[in-house]
């Protein structure tokens, strides 16, 4: 995972996880209720717990194709020849 994304340290709503992911506020709500990402729940609400996130885009994530140093150098070889 990238050490770049800001993910709070707070609890989570379904807007917040949507704003995160780039995705539309339907489907963040579609993966928390068929379980996809877990929730706690306070009353009717429902929260995500930061660690929560972060391994569901762990487990999400794809790997590449190639490592990223073999991407370094096809692209900056690629870059020279401008």
């Amino acid at each position: 995972m990238s050490s770049s994304l800001e993910i709070p340290k707070h609890l989570l709503t379904g807007n917040e996880v949507a704003a995160i992911l780039n995705v539309s506020k339907s489907y963040a709500f579609k993966l928390m209720r068929d379980r996809y990402i877990p929730v706690i729940k306070i009353g009717r609400s429902v929260r995500v717990h930061p660690d929560a996130l972060r391994e569901f885009i762990k487990v999400t994530t794809t790997p590449g194709i190639l490592p990223l140093a073999d991407l370094a150098a096809i692209f900056g070889a690629a870059n020279d020849d401008e």
